[in-house]
């Protein structure tokens, strides 16, 4: 789950679900915007409540990966999440530790207010956003399968906004 939380949120937590693990949540250079990810391998038993402590907006997206595309025991890695400021974020380049392979390759935007997304980085697809209205913050996540030793996605097209972008790289089996 691509999650973003507006400026006052100061750390995420899993409230309640178990198994879900937290990546790399950092704050936007301004820090209005905070963005994390959540992951786990499903199980059934799949249900998440994120702890935050603000009541400002948010905005999520959920990406399911079928088992037996992706491997196990290594299931992705990414950037570190960059903050970004003013129009087109760029996510940054991406080296995955399994050198290159046939990779799912999601670009991903967290963003301050709801500045809509109105184009994927170059050559990503099925771009899917999400807020929960005015002011509230959002998130944008495109895709793209490549086989390559390294992925730089290219910029989100945006109005000016507060950002914090990354690349996610879904190992294969």
């Amino acid at each position: 789950m691509v999650f973003a939380s507006s400026n006052g949120a100061t750390a995420f937590s899993v409230a309640s679900g178990t198994g879900w693990a937290i990546e790399d949540q950092v704050s936007s250079v301004s820090s209005v915007v905070r963005g994390a990810i959540f992951w786990k391998i499903a199980d059934g038993s799949d249900s998440l409540s994120v702890g935050l402590n603000t009541t400002l907006g948010l905005g999520a997206r959920i990406i399911r990966v079928l088992s037996g595309t992706f491997n196990a025991s290594t299931p992705f890695d990414q950037t570190s999440d960059t903050p970004a400021t003013g129009s087109n974020p760029n996510p940054p380049n991406h080296t995955p530790s399994g050198g290159a392979d046939d990779y799912l390759w999601i670009a991903v935007r967290h963003g301050g207010s709801a500045a809509t997304v109105s184009a994927a980085p170059t050559n990503y697809t099925d771009l899917r956003t999400a807020f929960t209205g005015a002011n509230s913050n959002n998130v944008a996540i495109a895709e793209r399968e490549l086989n390559a030793s390294s992925e730089d996605p290219g910029a989100f097209t945006i109005v000016s906004s507060t950002n914090v972008v990354r690349t996610v790289a879904i190992h294969p089996v």
